[in-house]
């Protein structure tokens, strides 16, 4: 996967939208292949509130061939949290990652041994140890998971 997949890939739609200097209403257009060329828009102004300066300058408005498609809701390791079987293939793999481990692991182990983002990871740890079928020690990076 290149840098520009990856970077488009973990974007919301309307980040993507931001960053072609489109309006959201453009780039599904242009993604779905409905008729009529995607307008160009000024992308908004930072949220209210915010320091000036702080945010990263937004690049130019892209051609319209060269705006890519979204990448799918998955990572790179082909976890797609988005669906039901998609979040219990996951959970099954985080169980199975802890089970196979002697000591308690820190949630990055977790990720280096299965894969998926790091949200993924931390949201389907929190499910599983509501469930009861995981249990935590520690708090924030020191935090350790054992299967039950």
């Amino acid at each position: 996967m290149s840098a520009l997949e990856e970077l488009v890939g973990n974007m919301t739609v309307a980040q993507l939208a931001e960053a072609a200097g489109m309006d959201i209403d453009a780039v599904v257009s242009l993604v779905l292949g409905s008729k009529g060329a995607p307008k160009a828009v000024p992308a908004a102004k930072g949220r209210p509130g915010r320091k000036p300066g702080r945010r990263a300058a937004a690049p130019e408005a892209a051609p319209a061939a060269a705006v890519a498609a979204p990448a799918p809701a998955s990572s790179d390791d082909g976890h797609n949290t988005r669906t039901r079987a998609g979040r219990d293939e996951l959970d099954s793999a985080i169980l199975d990652f802890l089970k196979s481990q002697a000591e308690p692991v820190r949630a990055l182990d977790i990720r280096k041994g299965i894969g998926g983002t790091a949200a993924q990871i931390r949201t389907r740890l929190n499910v599983l140890i509501e469930k009861g079928k995981v249990t935590y020690k520690g708090r924030a990076s020191g935090t350790r998971y054992r299967a039950k």
